[in-house]
């Protein structure tokens, strides 16, 4: 294995690294800075700090993180509010986090993909996500307005065309 080898099994983020060998890249967890360790390394203080400062609607970046069901709840109570019934996250990053336990998000509201997952649903007919009412009404008419838009669209190319 040469050096650029090694260097695609390592994340591009800056990560935790914990339990790290002259083999072994360590953990990939993404470090909660100003920490040296990723949200499931930190100490009990720094994480309790950490969760203590997350408001509702907070963007949350914890790629490469192991989460157990236990840090996922704590995580999840620092965006919920008092008055709601469930966690609102802004912009979420989760990939190649590694959850044990029962991973459950417990209907979270998730604002950063939303807008994305629509617009994929209504232009390439992909969906396939259990959306919001919001996101469903958004979606019904975003597919009703389309072909009104395509019209207009190609008139307007058939206008300049004739010119």
């Amino acid at each position: 294995m040469t050096a650029t080898d090694a260097n695609l099994d390592v994340p591009h983020w800056p990560h935790c690294r914990y339990g790290a060998t002259s083999d072994d890249s360590g953990c990939w967890g993404r470090l909660v800075e100003p920490s040296t360790a990723c949200l499931a390394h930190l100490c009990d203080a720094d994480r309790s700090g950490y969760l203590t400062g997350l408001q509702p609607g907070a963007d949350l970046d914890h790629r490469g993180t192991p989460i157990s069901e236990a840090l996922l709840r704590d995580l999840l109570g620092a965006v919920t509010s008092p008055e709601s019934s469930g966690a609102r996250i802004g912009q979420a990053r989760f990939e190649r986090a590694r959850f044990s336990g029962n991973a459950d998000f417990g209907g979270a509201d998730i604002a950063g993909g939303s807008l994305r997952v629509v617009i994929n649903s209504v232009v390439f007919r992909s969906s396939g996500q259990d959306l919001t009412t919001a996101g469903t009404y958004t979606e019904m008419a975003s597919r009703l307005v389309e072909p009104a838009l395509l019209g207009l669209a190609v008139l307007a190319v058939r206008g300049r065309v004739k010119r």
